[in-house]
């Protein structure tokens, strides 16, 4: 019961989780912490973003297993997240953005 129940609570979470890949995927995200950029006011600073709404996009993309937060409360990529940087051999930036396209179809 517990892996179902496990198995459910993803499924639900899918919309909110698609929502912030596709957000930090848009504001370059994956590229600036591979880049060495991790603190959220310099991150904040390059995508022109609210600090504080940031770093909850960065804790929830670290949930996700995009992004590691570090013990110095920085953040630094990992290599799921690397599959949404631009020059990636093999990317799914393109999908992840797609999200803005097939959410209106969803929403109706």
């Amino acid at each position: 019961m517990e892996a179902a129940f496990g198995e459910l609570l993803r499924l639900l979470n899918g919309g909110w989780a698609a929502q912030a890949i596709e957000a930090a995927t848009e504001l370059g995200i994956p590229d600036l912490l591979a880049s060495g950029i991790g603190r959220s006011n310099d991150l904040a600073r390059a995508t022109a973003c609210h600090e504080p709404s940031l770093r909850r996009l960065l804790r929830a993309l670290a949930s996700l297993g995009l992004c590691e937060e570090r013990e110095d409360g920085s953040f630094g990529p990992t290599a799921l997240g690397a599959l949404l940087e631009e020059g990636a051999p093999i990317s799914l930036k393109g999908m992840a953005l797609y999200g803005r396209y097939k959410r209106p179809v969803w929403d109706r």
